[in-house]
């Protein structure tokens, strides 16, 4: 097991983060405008990670805070994903085989339902999804128009 990789929030000012009032998190990333959606379990799994914290730290605390019988394999997962969002990096030292793989990962999809999900939209992804939605918001700037009289 991977018990001496410690994990921690990345420290990157490029993330504008914001609670919401379901528990959950959203996340923009500055530089390449996507937004990362974490439900209340990654958001835990996140603010686990404020300091140092190994798989197996994370795991207790998703057992204490979920209810969620989590192993130290389901944490090692979370970890990766916030991990490749660069939401969270790892000490130099810890070797990458240590974390498993998207395959891995998608092999234990069932196990995944009740874990923390992270969700991240590009700002083209948002801009679709908005339109969808037929909020009618997009990111774009409005056209000025003028009103005629007559």
């Amino acid at each position: 097991m991977a018990d001496h990789v410690l994990f921690s929030r990345s420290t990157d000012d490029r993330f504008l983060a914001e609670r919401l009032p379901d528990g959950s998190i959203a996340i923009f990333d500055s530089r390449t405008e996507a937004v990362h959606s974490l439900n209340p379990s990654a958001a835990l799994v996140l603010e686990t990670c404020e300091e140092p914290a190994a798989a197996d730290q994370v795991a207790a605390v998703l057992r204490e805070h979920t209810g969620c019988d989590a192993p130290a394999e389901t944490a090692l997962e979370v970890l990766a994903r916030l991990e490749a969002a660069e939401l969270i990096v790892r000490a130099p030292a810890a070797p990458a085989f240590l974390l498993p793989n998207r395959r891995d990962l998608l092999k234990r999809s069932a196990v995944a339902l009740a874990l923390p999900v992270i969700l991240t939209l590009t700002g083209a992804e948002q801009r679709l999804y908005a339109q969808a939605a037929g909020s009618g918001f997009t990111t774009t700037a409005a056209h000025e128009t003028t009103a005629s009289h007559g």
